[in-house]
This record gives structure tokens, sequence and C-alpha cells, in this order.
């Protein structure tokens, strides 16, 4: 983990590496947004529908459990 003492640093290091993209004329670096998206959407899509899954079998295995104790 960086230390504290490293922030302003970091901060300037990227502001002058911005203002290097402005003076060349070209655009900074931005982040893949959609790359970004999709993976979200895709974490989601599959994520959900597994998380369900696992749970109903929590479930199902304490509502087995109980079952069988009292039974």
């Amino acid at each position: 983990m960086e230390d504290e003492d490293d922030y302003p640093v970091l901060v300037e290091r990227s502001e002058l590496r911005y203002q290097s993209h402005v003076a060349e004329g070209s655009k900074p670096p931005v982040l893949p947004y959609r790359l970004i998206y999709l993976t979200l959407a895709w974490s989601l899509v599959f994520g959900i529908p597994i998380f369900a899954i696992y749970m109903a079998a929590v479930f199902h295995f304490y509502l087995f459990l109980i079952v069988a104790i009292l039974s």
C-alpha cells in the first residue's frame, strides 16, 4: 500500500501527464468504459442466477437438517 505522503506526488505526476497530452494536442487516455460496462453486465447476468442457486441450496440444506432433527 502506498504511503499517504506519496499522494501529492502521484497527483502532481498525473497532472503533468495530462498536461503533456494537452500540449501534444492528443487526447489523454480514458478508461475503457465499454469494457467496464460489459464486464458489469456479464457479472450480473451470470452472478445473480449462480447466487440464487447457491442460496436455494443453502436454504434446502438447513430445511432438510431441521426436518431430520425434528422427526
